[in-house]
């Protein structure tokens, strides 16, 4: 590899080339007229060709001379973009994130005030929206998604993973173990019985937390919908909080309405891995910049840090 010349001399043919004038740009670079002269002859005389065409009252580039001014003009460029990248990362910004609805609403929103306190400078847009969508031609930094973690051309960090467990409104499931006579539901089998609240989105995927996977996992056969069905699992867990059946909710979801009690477990073990698992998706070159670095960071901790306390909780 051929040693390049010093970046101080590059500097100087890089301002005299965009001015064509050397005292235009020796004052620009403060330094005199003949010092910079001498150092543009300097370059040529070590890259053995001109550089310049001396009229004696224009100066011109020489063919190799606009060849060199034009890699220095992009590669300026590029560091300018560079700098006010870094720039705008440590300046409050808008930091917008894609996030799965039910998600948004039962999981980061109750934590993300954290992040706000740690990072008062970032704004931060939440999307609700569980649609695909395209990093490269919109204005979402950072996309949450709930799935296989393969999004190619893109940088993934794994969040965590979930659960799924069957839950009811404890008057509910009190009213039924009275018809019973027995205190709780102590069969898997036993919940063909119940009324079931049905989630039809994961009806459609292969994370395999709806009520079909659930009951071949327990080796029984799954009985035919009839219960109320709802779009987003957000719906689908209200409608089991105000008693009208049995939800397979996420644990990731259902997690702060098992803590209040408002929806308990209908099974002392009725735990079922998804097959899918939270991923944060985002696009290579942003992945360490800034605020979206940030970002990446606390959430990544945040997803530790629950899948470690629910784990201790069995």
């Amino acid at each position: 590899m051929p040693r390049l010349p010093s970046l101080d001399t590059l500097r100087a043919f890089e301002s005299a080339a965009r001015h064509l004038n050397f005292t235009k740009a020796a004052n620009e670079l403060h330094v005199t007229q003949s010092a910079l002269s001498q150092r543009i002859g300097a370059l040529e005389d070590e890259l053995g060709f001109a550089l310049f065409l001396r009229g004696a009252r224009k100066l011109e580039l020489t063919a190799k001379g606009s060849a060199i001014a034009a890699a220095m003009a992009r590669a300026l460029t590029e560091i300018t973009r560079a700098f006010a990248g870094l720039e705008e990362s440590a300046a409050a910004r808008t930091l917008v994130i894609s996030v799965l609805p039910s998600f948004a609403t039962r999981w980061l929103m109750p934590r993300l005030p954290h992040f706000r306190a740690a990072h008062p400078g970032v704004q931060v847009q939440v999307n609700a929206e569980g649609r695909l969508i395209d990093l490269t031609a919109t204005e979402v930094d950072l996309a949450l998604r709930f799935g296989t973690g393969r999004y190619p051309g893109h940088h993934v960090d794994f969040v965590m993973d979930d659960y799924v467990l069957p839950v009811a409104q404890p008057a509910l499931l009190a009213a039924q173990a009275k018809q019973r006579g027995r205190k709780s539901v102590r069969d898997p089998a036993e919940l063909r019985a119940l009324p079931l609240i049905y989630d039809s989105a994961v009806d459609r995927d292969a994370s395999g937390t709806d009520w079909k996977s659930w009951f071949e996992h327990a080796g029984i056969e799954s009985p035919a919908p009839s219960g109320p069905r709802f779009s987003q699992a957000d719906l689908m867990l209200q409608a089991a909080a105000q008693g009208e059946g049995v939800a397979l909710a996420r644990y990731s979801l259902v997690h702060d309405d098992l803590t209040a009690e408002r929806l308990v477990p209908v099974l002392q073990k009725g735990m079922l891995r998804a097959r899918y698992d939270y991923y944060l998706v985002c696009l290579p070159e942003k992945a360490e910049r800034g605020a979206v670095g940030a970002f990446r960071n606390w959430l990544l901790a945040e997803g530790r840090a629950f899948m470690s306390a629910r784990d201790k909780k069995g």
